[in-house]
C-alpha cells in the first residue's frame, strides 16, 4: 500500500476540525486495545497533575488509581516488547509521580500510598523483569522509611504492618524490617515484631534428611525459606539462637554445615565438629562434599589423621568418584601409606564392580567399570584404563578419551569406539550431528587406512548408509565427504 509522506499527514491533520480530529482518535480507540490503554494512562495523569496544579498536591485516590492502571497487566501481549516497554515506561512515569508528591507529604496517607505503588510495581516485575521498574521499586522502599522515620506510626501497629510486609515480600524492598525501620518501632515495636516472627516460626515442624517439604499446606502463610530467612537476621549476634534455629530445617548436608561454620566461627570447634560428624551419619549422601571436606580438614587440624583416612574410605565405598578417590590419595598420603591403601582400595573397587557387572560387549553404553577407568586416566595409566573398559565397559565420555590416548599407537582399537559414536550422533537426526557424524566417519577411515582395515570399513560404512538411507542431509554429508 502506498503511503502518504510525514509532510502530507500533518497537513492533512492540521486542517481537521476539533470535532473531525476528535473523532478520527475515537475511532481508532474502538479497534486498538494499546492506544486506549495508553490514551487512558495519559487522562488519568492529566487528572492527577491537575488536582496537583489546582490545590499544591495530587489526590491520593488520583495517585492510585493512576499506579493501578499503570501496572494492568490483564490481556497484554508480553510476546511483544513493543508492549512491555509501554507498561514498563507507564509504571516509571506513574512511580515517579508518586514520589514526588510523597517526598512533600503532609498527610500520614502518603505511607499507604507508597506500599500500594510498590505492590503494583511488584506485580509488574513478576511478569516483565524490567531493570529501570527494579530501580524505582528500590527508591521506593528508600521513601517508604524515610516516610516512615517522618511521621512515626504508632509502634505496634506499625509492627504488625512491617511484619506482613516483610514475611511476604519477594522483591527485597522490605528486607530486614527489625533493623531498617528500627528506630520508628522502638522497644515496644521490635517486641512485637519478634512475637510475631517467632509465633510462626514455632507452628513449623522440624524437618530431617529425606523429609519432603509440602509449603502448600500452608496457605495464606509466608514460606518456611522466608520465615527461617527472618529468623536467622533476628539471632544475629546469638549463636546459640542461631544454631537453634538452623537446626530446626536439617533436611540437607548444606544445614549442618552452616551451623558447624557458625560454632567454629565463634570459637566453639568442638561443637562444631560434632555437629558435622552428626550430619555425615544423618544426611543424604549426595551432595555432602563440602560438610565431608570441612571434617576431615578439622580431622587433619587435630593431627587424627587415621579418622581421616577412615572417613575418606567410607566416602569413597559409598560413592566412587574421582574426587572421593582423591580424598582418600591425600589422607593416605599424610601417613606414607599411600601405596599399600592405593591397591587395597581400587582391588575392593574392582571387586564391587564386578559383582554389579552385566554381560556387555568391549564397546558398550554400560557405565560399568567407569569409577575404575577414570581413576586410572587421572593417574595417566592409559593401559589398566583400557583394559578395565574392555572388561566391564564405561561411559560414553571415557571411551572417547581413551580413543585420543590409543589413536596413535593402537588404530585398531579406536576404531570400533569412532564408529559407535557417529552411530550414536547420526540417530540425533539434526544437521549439527549429522555434520558430527561424517568428521568421525572420515577419521575412522584414516583410522582404518592405517590398521590396513580400509576394506572392513568399507563394508561398515556401507552397512551405516543402508541404516540411515531415509536421512538425505547425513547421506548428502557423506558423499560430499567423499564416504561412498
Amino acid at each position: 500500500m502506498a503511503m502518504a509522506s510525514e509532510s502530507d499527514m500533518d497537513e492533512y491533520l492540521e486542517a481537521l476540525s476539533r470535532e473531525q480530529l476528535l473523532g478520527l482518535v475515537c475511532e481508532q480507540l474502538q479497534g486498538n486495545d494499546a492506544l486506549r490503554r495508553h490514551v487512558s494512562f495519559l487522562a488519568l495523569r492529566a487528572v492527577a497533575t491537575g488536582a496537583k496544579a489546582k490545590n499544591g498536591s495530587a489526590s491520593v485516590a488520583a495517585l492510585r488509581t493512576l499506579i493501578t492502571s499503570a501496572a494492568d497487566i490483564d490481556d497484554v501481549d508480553f510476546h511483544s516488547s513493543s508492549d512491555a516497554f509501554e507498561i514498563c515506561d507507564r509504571v516509571r512515569e506513574a512511580v515517579q509521580e508518586i514520589m514526588g508528591a510523597a517526598r512533600g507529604a503532609t498527610d500520614p496517607g502518603s505511607i499507604e500510598l507508597v506500599e500500594y505503588a510498590i505492590e503494583q510495581s511488584e506485580h509488574v516485575m513478576e511478569s516483565l523483569h524490567d531493570a529501570d521498574v527494579m530501580r524505582e521499586l528500590s527508591l521506593l522502599g528508600d521513601l517508604h522509611r524515610d516516610l516512615v522515620d517522618r511521621f512515626r506510626p504508632e509502634p505496634v501497629a506499625l509492627a504488625e504492618k512491617l511484619y506482613r510486609l516483610e514475611s511476604r515480600d519477594g522483591w527485597g524492598q522490605y528486607e530486614d524490617c527489625g533493623q531498617r525501620y528500627g528506630q520508628a518501632l522502638g522497644a515496644a515495636g521490635i517486641a512485637r515484631f519478634r512475637e510475631l516472627l517467632e509465633g510462626e516460626w514455632e507452628k513449623l515442624p522440624e524437618l530431617r534428611s529425606g523429609k519432603l517439604l509440602h509449603e502448600h499446606g500452608r496457605p495464606g502463610h509466608p514460606s518456611r525459606h522466608k520465615l527461617e530467612e527472618m529468623m536467622t537476621r533476628m539471632a544475629a549476634g546469638d549463636v546459640d539462637r542461631l544454631v537453634q534455629v538452623k537446626a530446626k530445617s536439617l533436611r540437607h548436608s548444606s544445614a549442618y554445615l552452616e551451623i558447624a561454620t557458625v560454632l567454629a566461627n565463634a570459637g566453639r570447634k568442638s561443637e562444631a565438629l560434632s555437629w558435622a560428624e552428626r550430619g555425615l551419619m544423618e544426611s543424604d549422601k549426595w551432595g555432602n562434599a563440602d560438610l565431608l571436606d570441612w571434617t576431615l580438614e578439622e580431622y587433619a587440624r587435630l593431627e587424627r589423621h587415621e579418622d581421616a583416612l577412615a572417613l575418606s574410605l567410607k566416602a569413597f565405598k559409598d560413592d566412587p568418584t574421582l574426587p572421593a578417590y582423591e580424598r582418600v590419595r591425600q589422607r593416605a598420603t599424610a601417613l606414607g601409606r599411600w601405596p599399600a591403601v592405593r591397591e587395597r582400595t581400587l582391588d575392593e573397587l574392582r571387586g564391587r564392580l564386578a559383582s554389579q557387572r552385566q554381560p556387555s560387549s568391549a564397546v558398550t553404553e554400560s557405565n560399568g567399570y567407569s569409577p575404575l577407568v577414570g581413576i586410572y586416566l587421572s593417574e595417566k595409566d592409559g593401559d589398566c584404563a583400557w583394559t578395565a573398559a574392555c572388561e566391564g565397559g564405561c561411559s560414553r565420555r571415557l571411551w572417547l578419551a581413551l580413543a585420543e590416548l590409543r589413536e596413535k599407537d593402537h588404530p585398531a582399537d579406536v576404531i570400533p569406539i569412532i564408529e559407535r559414536e557417529a552411530e550414536a550422533n547420526a540417530n540425533l537426526k539434526n544437521n549439527d550431528s549429522y555434520s558430527s557424524a561424517v568428521h568421525l566417519l572420515v577419521r575412522a577411515r584414516a583410522l582404518a587406512k592405517r590398521a590396513g582395515d580400509l576394506e572392513g570399513f568399507g563394508i561398515r560404512l556401507e552397512a551405516f548408509r543402508k541404516r540411515h538411507k531415509a536421512k538425505r542431509n547425513l547421506q548428502a554429508a557423506l558423499s560430499n565427504a567423499g564416504l561412498q
